[in-house]
């Protein structure tokens, strides 16, 4: 952690639309992301064999299921979901907040630039310019 840069102002989430949910991407970068995911009914996401994934209820109850359990959660209790799943559904009404290690492209970039994002405004979620992801990673698209 770095003191000394101070604070370059609010980041700017984005949001994409996937299975009738609304997914705030809050923060990414290549060791973390931060999604707020709003949904009316039943969302499920893959994994792909990927990270695990860390949710929090924000506004509830939600249900998780995963292949073979199932957890009824209130707001402010959370769930961590194995990355060795192949998916997992949310049921209910409300909000959840997610963490994981993201896929940047798969995970980040390309459902971004599907709800119309820029690769600039999706490189600016891993920090300010200059102090965030570097240029050449692919979440920017090796811009200038």
């Amino acid at each position: 952690i770095r003191f000394e840069d101070g604070h370059q102002g609010p980041n700017v989430p984005l949001d994409y639309e996937r299975d009738g949910a609304v997914c705030r991407v809050l923060a990414a970068c290549r060791y973390f992301a931060a999604e707020l995911i709003t949904l009316a009914g039943s969302f499920t996401r893959p994994l792909l064999g990927g990270s695990f994934h860390l949710l929090l209820v924000k506004h509830g109850p939600l249900t998780v299921q995963g292949e073979n359990t199932e957890y009824a959660l209130q707001e402010g209790e959370a769930v961590l979901v194995p990355g060795s799943l192949d998916r997992f559904t949310l049921q209910g009404t409300g909000s959840m907040l997610a963490y994981y290690i993201p896929d940047l492209i798969r995970d980040i970039e390309e459902p971004l630039l599907r709800a119309g994002h820029s690769r600039e405004s999706i490189a600016r979620l891993g920090g300010p310019p200059g102090k965030g992801l570097p240029h050449n990673s692919p979440i920017c698209g090796n811009l200038p």
